[in-house]
Parts: structure tokens; C-alpha cells; sequence
């Protein structure tokens, strides 16, 4: 009975070697091993760069172009029609909808060696602390929020906010980056089980 049981959990163990493998080699998905701590120092404050030009409102289903837009300028400095991304972004499927790979390929092929990171077993305060020490390595970092999975791009972060660019949203941060801000806190933010992270490798 013990040799059957040991036998099970070797192949499960290499099942998911295989299945993190696939998943990493085909559509560039890593697992977030590192920078998830970090230690506060008092008032935490990192903006990216903002240009007002780029709070843009989405066409439908466009949410993953424009915040990719987002993305590149905040990388390259070059500002994109998003309809143009709209139009050239891969692996779209039903209604438009765009999945995170596919982001990572039009990354790519601006040159922009992205992955999309994954969080199943990181609790909340890991994950908002992987973001944080993203934008301080000054990389924006494109995210959804809620069960609908709509893109954004946190490309600030004061204390327990976060300044994103939201596609859907009407308004600004005044001279801050972005057009929303949000807490980290909030459901919207944190609230999902298996959450992501579009950034640089």
C-alpha cells in the first residue's frame, strides 16, 4: 500500500513538472519566486512616468491593447494608436477578449522580454509587495482586477494605493500617473484566487 502511495506522488510530482514546463515554455508563465518581501521604510511613494495623452477610453473588449499601450510607452517612451494594438494584439478569443499570452507576445515582439507571473498560493500581502518592488525597478506591471479579469496597468503606488491606468475609466490622478487609484486592498484588487502579473522578466 505505501509503495502505491509513493508510486502516485512520483507521478503526480512529474505531472506537474511536466504541466509547469509546458505552461512556462509555451506560454511564457513563470511562478513568482522572489520579490515578495520587502521592508517599509515609513511612506512609500514611486510614480512612472505620465503623459495625460495616454488616458484613453477603450473600444469594446479592448481593455488588454490599451493597457499594453500603457506598457510600452512606460518602457520605450513611444506612444501607440491603441487601435492599432487593438487590431495587430494575438490570441484573441470570443468576443475580443484578449489572454495574457497573448499581451506577452506583442510585448515581445516590441522587443519588451515580458512573462506573465503567476499567484495561486501567494497570500496578499506577497503579491501586493511583488507589484511594489516592480514599479521600483521602475517596470509597470498590467494586472486584472475582478472576476470579469479586466485589464489594467499599476504604474504607481503611494502607501496602500495603487495608481493604475484603467481603459474603462473616466478621470485622472491630476498630476499623478494613471487615471484611477485603488486600494490594494480592495476586493477588486486582491479579491480573485489565482491572479497574474504581466511584466518584465
Amino acid at each position: 500500500m505505501i509503495k502505491m502511495i509513493l508510486r502516485i506522488a512520483a507521478f503526480v510530482s512529474v505531472g506537474l513538472v511536466v504541466v509547469v514546463t509546458v505552461l512556462v515554455l509555451s506560454f511564457s508563465i513563470r511562478l513568482p519566486l522572489h520579490n515578495g518581501t520587502r521592508v517599509a521604510s515609513g511612506n512609500e511613494c514611486r510614480f512612472l512616468k505620465w503623459e495625460r495623452v495616454l488616458n484613453r477610453t477603450q473600444t469594446l473588449s479592448s481593455c488588454g491593447p490599451y493597457s499594453t499601450r500603457v506598457f510600452i510607452y512606460e518602457k520605450t517612451g513611444e506612444i501607440i494608436d491603441p487601435e492599432l494594438i487593438n487590431r495587430e494584439m494575438p490570441c484573441r478569443i470570443k468576443n475580443g477578449l484578449t489572454l495574457p499570452w497573448g499581451i506577452v507576445r506583442y510585448l515581445r515582439h516590441h522587443d519588451l522580454r515580458a512573462s506573465v507571473y503567476l499567484f495561486i498560493l501567494c497570500d496578499n500581502g506577497y503579491y501586493i509587495n511583488w507589484i511594489k518592488n516592480r514599479i521600483d525597478r521602475n517596470d509597470p506591471v498590467i494586472v486584472t482586477l475582478g472576476r470579469s479579469r479586466h485589464y489594467v496597468t499599476v504604474v504607481g503606488y503611494e502607501n496602500d494605493e495603487a495608481y493604475v491606468y484603467d481603459p474603462a475609466w473616466f478621470g485622472n490622478n491630476g498630476n499623478a500617473p494613471g487615471n484611477r487609484k485603488l486600494g490594494f486592498h480592495d476586493p477588486l484588487f486582491v479579491g480573485e484566487r489565482v491572479r497574474f502579473g504581466i511584466t518584465i522578466n
